[in-house]
C-alpha cells in the first residue's frame, strides 16, 4: 500500500445470508395491527390483583418501619375502614392482602371487559 492512500473497503456480498430489512407493509402491520389488541379479563384481573396485594404488603411494611422509628403519623386508617378485618396483626395483615387482591382482581376483570366492549363498538362502527 502506498503512503497516503486509504485502503478500499471490500464490496458487500449480495448473496450473503443476512435477511433483507422488513417491508413497509410489514412494519405497518407490526406497529399498527389490523386486528387491535383484546384484553383477556381474567389475566388482567389476576395481574392487577397481584399488583394490589404486593402494594398492600409493601405499604404495610413501610408503615411498620416508620412506626418502629418512633416517627408518628404513618397510619393505615383508610385501609382499616374499607377492608373488614384488616389491622396491624399478622392475621389482620393477611386479611388486608387478600382483600386488596380481591379488589384488584374484580377491578381488572371489569376494566378488561369494559375495554373489550368499547373496542368492539369502535370496530363495529369502522366497518
Amino acid at each position: 500500500m502506498a503512503h497516503g492512500k486509504l485502503p478500499i473497503a471490500p464490496a458487500t456480498d449480495p448473496y450473503s445470508s443476512t435477511p433483507p430489512p422488513p417491508t413497509i407493509e410489514r412494519l405497518r402491520e407490526l406497529f399498527f395491527p389490523a386486528r387491535p389488541f383484546w384484553f383477556h379479563p381474567w389475566h388482567l384481573g389476576l395481574a392487577l390483583g397481584i399488583a394490589a396485594a404486593l402494594f398492600m404488603l409493601f405499604y404495610v411494611i413501610l408503615v411498620l418501619l416508620i412506626n418502629l422509628s418512633m416517627v408518628s403519623g404513618a397510619t393505615l386508617q383508610f385501609f382499616v375502614d374499607i377492608f373488614p378485618g384488616f389491622n396491624l396483626t399478622f392475621v389482620g395483615i393477611i386479611i388486608g392482602i387478600v382483600w386488596s387482591f380481591v379488589l384488584g382482581f374484580v377491578f381488572g376483570i371489569f376494566l378488561g371487559l369494559g375495554y373489550n366492549v368499547l373496542l368492539w363498538f369502535y370496530l363495529k362502527s369502522e366497518s
